[in-house]
């Protein structure tokens, strides 16, 4: 990859795969929770090396009493540009996808709850890994 060029990549769609959120009726909101929050990447190529999908899972559950829990999972669909390929698309679904993908699952997670009435904020990462220069 030239790091002076861009990726050569086309995100084709982002997608809200799916969405639950359980809670129960009485929540104390002035007292803290012990919340576990889970992110995982799941990555499916298409046999040609031209297409690929990156399906984010964002897990959110309350731990002490299971008064609530949240799972969403976000699809990006992308696609090499032949004219302009500069990058693998593993290497996009593995490098850059993942930092694009979480903006809008946190977005999601935050308008869905606060409409809820638990409104939780899952924190900014950099889930960019670095590329290394080529040799």
């Amino acid at each position: 990859m030239d790091p002076r060029k861009a990726p050569g990549i086309r995100i084709e769609q982002i997608l809200l795969e799916g969405f639950s959120f359980r809670k129960v009726d009485l929540l104390d909101l002035s007292r803290p929770y012990n919340v576990n929050i889970a992110v995982n990447n799941a990555i499916h190529l298409s046999e040609d090396g031209v297409h690929g999908r990156l399906i984010l899972t964002v897990k959110i559950t309350e731990q002490s009493g299971q008064l609530f829990d949240l799972e969403l999972s976000y699809g990006l669909y992308a696609a090499i540009i032949e004219s302009d390929k500069n990058m693998t698309i593993p290497e996009f679904m593995e490098n850059n996808a993942p930092a694009i993908i979480y903006q809008f699952a946190r977005e999601t997670v935050l308008t869905m709850t606060q409409k809820a009435g638990i409104p939780l904020v899952i924190p900014p990462m950099n889930l960019s890994k670095p590329t290394q220069p080529s040799t």
